[in-house]
């Protein structure tokens, strides 16, 4: 039983490799793809804000991590525009998912040919959490200043749900930017 546990663990260990390997070799969002993505929305008229790991970045003003995709949240009422301007760029639907749990429940997952992903998350702009001005600030994709969700908004949407090794990096950035536990 005592060469059980090592085997199991070895075993974790393995995949654990195997996905931060994975991780590794999926294409990259780097700033410039990003600042394509922002431009895009801008030209249809579409206030997007940025979430997820790019909201983090542009809060701390550089990059802490390789970003596989990014985030933007966009008025439910925009949502129909934001897609058509992706699809118009080229990007297909490739996934919807609705998680009840998570802060921002509705993932709208779009990837185009170069390996750019975006995923929409629509929210109504009249929901107590973003009808107030501290639901986004601004932060810095290169260049570019961007409108994001606030730290402690995306502190609050990031409970609930499983963290993979990204989402645990961005939280610890967060925490130290609100100077919070």
């Amino acid at each position: 039983m005592g060469r059980v546990i090592p085997r199991v663990k070895a075993g974790l260990l393995g995949l654990r490799a195997v996905d931060r390997l994975r991780y590794r070799l999926k294409p990259e969002m780097g700033t410039e793809e990003v600042a394509g993505v922002l431009e895009l929305m801008d030209s249809a008229g579409i206030e997007a804000w940025v979430a997820g790991g790019w909201a983090v970045d542009a809060l701390a003003g550089r990059r802490t991590r390789k970003h596989l995709d990014l985030d933007l949240v966009v008025a439910d009422l925009d949502i129909a525009r934001a897609e058509a301007a992706l699809e118009r760029d080229g990007f297909e639907s490739v996934h919807r998912e609705f998680v009840e749990v998570a802060g921002l429940p509705l993932s709208l997952v779009w990837a185009h040919r170069d390996g750019r992903k975006v995923d929409l998350h629509p929210v109504d702009l009249d929901e107590p959490a973003f009808a107030g001005t501290e639901a986004s600030c601004e932060g810095r994709v290169g260049e570019r200043t961007v409108r994001v969700l606030c730290p402690e908004l995306q502190l609050a949407y990031r409970a609930g749900y499983s963290h993979t090794a990204a989402d645990d990096h961005d939280v610890a950035q967060l925490r130290k930017l609100t100077k919070g536990p």
